[in-house]
């Protein structure tokens, strides 16, 4: 969530650099979510690949060209960032601390002092949670077709 929100955060300001790294930290970050989902969780592939497919069409180039584009990209960004940070939060993830970590004030990103996820309390009559059982080597491999077939497209 926090390349999204600096992605908006500079592109929000007219005259901020823009570097071709924020741009490629979105997408990069976007391509990670479906490994790294191990849980498996459709709205958060969903998400990752709405990311992509909604800005990684700007290039730096027409963002720092075209005021137009520019904001255009600013609005997708902003309402990424809020769905992401809506989807974590209904996921029980404290996302207050996400946001201070971008200084709206000089645009830049601040390397928060340390990354604490804050997860809801279990209430005592909450059963113990069971860990997801683990995928059959079908699954994994059809994954991995799924994966290897969008790089190579």
């Amino acid at each position: 969530m926090q390349a999204v929100a600096h992605l908006a955060a500079q592109l929000e300001r007219p005259k901020a650099r823009l570097h071709t790294s924020t741009l490629r930290n979105v997408t990069e970050i976007a391509d990670l979510v479906p490994q790294l989902n191990v849980t498996n969780d459709e709205e958060l592939t969903a998400l990752a690949q709405e990311t992509n497919f909604r800005l990684a069409s700007f290039t730096r180039q027409d963002l720092a060209q075209h005021p137009s584009a520019r904001a255009r990209a600013a609005g997708i960004a902003n309402e990424l960032a809020a769905k992401i940070k809506h989807a974590m939060k209904d996921r029980g993830y404290d996302t207050a601390n996400e946001s201070a970590a971008i200084c709206h004030d000089s645009g830049t990103a601040e390397a928060p002092a340390a990354m604490v996820v804050q997860l809801p309390d279990p209430k005592p009559s909450d059963p113990v949670p069971q860990p997801a059982p683990a995928p059959e080597a079908d699954q994994i491999v059809a994954r991995m077709q799924d994966y290897m077939e969008l790089m190579a497209s």
